[in-house]
């Protein structure tokens, strides 16, 4: 049987998700019940304390799959990447309507109102999943769960069946954005959530982590040698760690050495980090 990836699988001593019942032992088991963020963003943690270690974060609109309730943290599992953890509670709701739009810039604002003038609640960040109930012209309307209807710039959103079309393109618009491990918005994400996330809004769907990512996108076109035939759109990967080709000289990424998302010349780069990161060991190309 294969080994399954604790990251990806719902499960624990005393719980599991029923569609694993048969696969691991559990004292009880649970189909568990969908529910929706319903913040700009909130963290998915190894355990369930404010303290803990942030494994990935969860955008606003997303489903999460709760499998344990509690009134301060819910065990569960993201519906769009599998991963597990516990979120706040308060982060939560009951999934309404079925998300439409997107946000398609790197950082949009969700107003009370329809006016830019209006009290501004929440900083959305690119990705952010919109179920829009009106079209007011320059703003659209925005359902919630819970809590009155919000309105962000028409000129923000894209439905969410019309992908862009670069993923180079999109990556390039989180420049300078800080470095934050486990992080995956416009306030703070890593390597691996620049490449899920410009990579979903091509209508990629990618997994959350980057030796996941190594084994499940594109074809493979050599290790460190094959820094040389790099082109725009590969993937470079390090151990734990990725970059998104711009051309055959220069990756973007988010990256610990500059704390922010940064281009940077591949070969130099690589020589850089060796000692710590270990060689490029996989480019891979999607396109």
């Amino acid at each position: 049987m294969t080994e399954l990836d604790p990251r990806t699988t719902p499960a624990k001593p005393n719980l599991a998700a029923e569609h694993l019942r048969g696969r691991v032992t559990a004292a009880r088991y649970t189909p568990g019940i969908t529910l929706e963020i319903v913040v700009p963003k909130t963290g998915l943690l190894r355990e369930p304390n404010a303290g803990a270690r942030l494994e990935s974060e969860l955008l606003f609109g997303e489903r999460f799959i709760a499998y344990e309730l509690d009134e301060h943290f819910t065990w569960g599992q993201a519906v769009h990447d599998s991963y597990v953890g516990y979120v706040a509670a308060g982060a939560l709701a009951a999934a309404a309507a079925v998300a439409t739009h997107r946000v398609a810039v790197t950082q949009s604002r969700a107003y009370a109102e329809p006016s830019g003038k209006a009290f501004s609640p929440y900083a959305l960040s690119l990705g952010s999943k919109l179920a829009v109930a009106h079209d007011r012209g320059r703003f659209v309307e925005v359902a919630q769960p819970s809590g009155p209807n919000l309105f962000v710039p028409f000129s923000h959103v894209k439905p969410v069946g019309e992908p862009s079309l670069d993923y180079v393109a999109v990556a390039e618009m989180f420049l300078g954005v800080p470095y934050l491990w486990g992080g995956r918005s416009s306030a703070g994400l890593d390597c691996s959530a620049l490449v899920q996330l410009a990579l979903a809004e091509t209508g990629i769907n990618a997994p959350r982590d980057s030796d996941q990512q190594r084994e499940a996108l594109g074809e493979p076109i050599g290790g460190a040698e094959a820094l040389v035939h790099m082109q725009g759109g590969d993937l470079v990967f390090w151990e734990s760690h990725v970059a998104i080709a711009l051309d055959e000289r220069r990756i973007i990424h988010a990256n610990a050495l500059a704390m922010a998302v940064s281009i940077d010349e591949a070969a130099p780069f690589a020589r850089a980090v060796e000692a710590s990161d270990g060689p490029v060991i996989a480019v891979k190309r999607l396109k």
